[in-house]
């Protein structure tokens, strides 16, 4: 599949906090554009993880092609777009470039190349999945870029696109009010299975699958224990004494005083899991019942 899509999994408020998760689907291209958002939090799909008989498999349908070329110009935006003769021409030509590289990648894999080298041969081609979790002030700033009155014309157009997905999805979605932050999960008293159902799916974002066994959640406290704390940043608890900083028109994470919380990610007063650890996550759940 090669749509731009934005789906909210998680959108909640607590005293006028209002934190979201979207799960974006986009062309991997335009993935640094997206990682420039330094206060949006975000699991992403990764070569590394993912072998390279699947990424065959993911990249074997129709290639991500724009569906309007643009022609070139100075500057990084360009307004007149290929005629469509041009633009079937373009696209012939793409999609022979993914051919040609979908037949080498897989001479790389006869050979017993890595996946962490063997896949980048595909990333022009191929859609990515990220989860991403942040304030809506932070959201705000990231639409305000990118989706903007003149965005069209200055914004890479994919970047536009998957822009204007998340405003019509945070337009349609209508917040749970409830102190926990938790995807996947529409419940004003979610679970600790809950929570680790939701850091499941996000880690499993690496291999951009959507399944998730009892045993891999049984995993998770490894995971954090190794230090791999990705997916624990898009579940998140309203900290009372977790005050916002204003930052320009926008109202950002704060940080906090000590050395031990020099790592906190404080998003506009949630704090995420990632911070608090599970065995603090499992503690407040229970005091909350």
């Amino acid at each position: 599949m090669s749509a731009i899509t934005a789906t909210v999994v998680a959108d909640t408020t607590w005293e006028d906090r209002r934190l979201l998760t979207i799960v974006c689907d986009y062309p991997r291209f335009i993935h640094p554009q997206v990682m420039s958002y330094g206060m949006l939090r975000k699991s992403t799909s990764s070569s590394r993880a993912i072998p390279v008989k699947r990424q065959l498999e993911l990249s074997q349908d129709e290639p991500f092609i724009p569906s309007a070329l643009t022609k070139n110009q100075p500057g990084m935006a360009a307004e007149a777009r290929l005629s469509p003769e041009e633009q079937e021409e373009a696209a012939s030509i793409i999609r022979s470039l993914h051919n040609l590289a979908r037949h080498y990648v897989h001479l790389l894999e006869l050979l017993g190349v890595h996946k962490q080298h063997a896949n980048r041969y595909l990333e022009p081609w191929l859609m990515t999945r990220c989860t991403i979790t942040g304030a809506v002030e932070a959201w705000q700033h990231l639409l305000a870029q990118r989706a903007g009155p003149s965005a069209h014309v200055e914004v890479q157009p994919e970047m536009f696109e998957l822009a204007c997905r998340v405003r019509d999805a945070m337009i349609a979605s209508q917040p749970v009010e409830r102190q926990w932050h938790v995807p996947y999960c529409q419940d004003r008293e979610p679970t600790y299975q809950d929570v680790l159902y939701a850091i499941a799916r996000a880690a499993r974002d690496s291999y951009r699958r959507d399944d998730v066994s009892p045993d891999f959640m049984g995993r998770l406290e490894k995971l954090a224990a190794e230090g791999h704390l990705g997916p624990f940043e898009h579940v998140a608890w309203y900290d009372v004494d977790a005050p916002g900083l204003a930052v320009g028109p926008y109202v950002l994470p704060s940080a906090c005083d000590g050395d031990d919380l020099a790592d906190e990610m404080l998003l506009n007063g949630w704090r995420s899991a990632r911070h608090l650890g599970l065995d603090v996550v499992r503690q407040l759940l229970l005091e909350g019942r």
